[in-house]
């Protein structure tokens, strides 16, 4: 899968994590918006930053800081409804277009 540069399974009920693995590609659209997905961002998504535009992770339960999407270039992001989503706002998720931290504690400490 090292050529795929969407992944789009919104509403699908899935359950888990985000594996590793989605950081070794050079993804442009991650979106997993209304499932069941759980844990933090991998660390491994810092190595796509280059190529990512779109985030859409709200209404899951994910947790800890968006610090591995830092040094990214999103032009959209969307975050709400994740309880456990905390800490520093990076620049590039803060002024990206449908950024909303309703349901967050983005901006609080973790």
């Amino acid at each position: 899968m090292p050529l795929l540069s969407e992944v789009k399974v919104e509403e699908n009920q899935l359950v888990g994590t985000i594996p590793a693995a989605y950081g070794t590609m050079k993804l442009r659209r991650f979106q997993v918006e209304l499932n069941n997905l759980v844990g933090t961002i991998p660390e491994t998504f810092r190595n796509i930053t280059p190529y990512l535009t779109q985030l859409h992770l709200a209404d899951n339960d994910f947790e800890g800081n968006l610090s591995a999407v830092a040094a990214g270039h999103l032009t959209t992001v969307t975050v709400y409804n994740n309880p456990k989503l905390c800490g520093m706002v990076p620049a590039t998720v803060r002024y990206a277009k449908n950024y909303n931290p309703a349901g967050t504690r983005l901006g609080q400490p973790c």
